[in-house]
């Protein structure tokens, strides 16, 4: 009886003993092919989050991405516009009109007024950014 008793922990011990070193070696596997792909993501991820980050405020590319429209009297350039969230006819933009950039104002496309900084209202006049950021994103319906 001691001796299969012996005989079965030495099998059991072996067994644990093979399973670990199996374990182990297939763990620095894994730690290696892990950490090498691992550092290719992050290398990708950072070569592509620096391309979108440069693109995005780079200024010479986003005066080439601008909207502009010609109206009758005026050539009228959107050069960032931002809807409320809050009140959905609202569009804070900035303009340039002619290539003179305006400061960002409140567009109010219900009511057809321009909300200047200081709390100042404009009516929109014919040709006027106004009406250009309205038609631009005018809702069918």
């Amino acid at each position: 009886m001691i001796g299969l008793a012996d005989r079965a922990s030495k099998g059991k011990v072996a067994r644990m003993m093979s399973q670990t070193s199996w374990r182990t070696r297939l763990s620095l596997r894994t730690r290696f092919w892990l950490g090498l792909g691992m550092g290719v993501c992050i290398g990708v991820y950072i070569t592509v989050a620096s391309w979108i980050v440069g693109t995005a405020w780079n200024p010479a590319l986003a005066a080439e991405t601008q909207s502009c429209r010609q109206t009758i009297q005026h050539q009228v350039c959107i050069l960032s516009i931002q809807r409320s969230a809050k009140n959905y006819w609202e569009y804070r933009a900035a303009v340039s009109i002619d290539g003179l950039p305006r400061p960002v104002e409140i567009y109010n496309c219900r009511d057809r007024i321009r909300i200047l900084k200081d709390g100042g209202s404009i009516p929109f006049q014919p040709g006027d950014a106004g009406e250009v950021v309205c038609r631009l994103f005018k809702r069918n319906g």
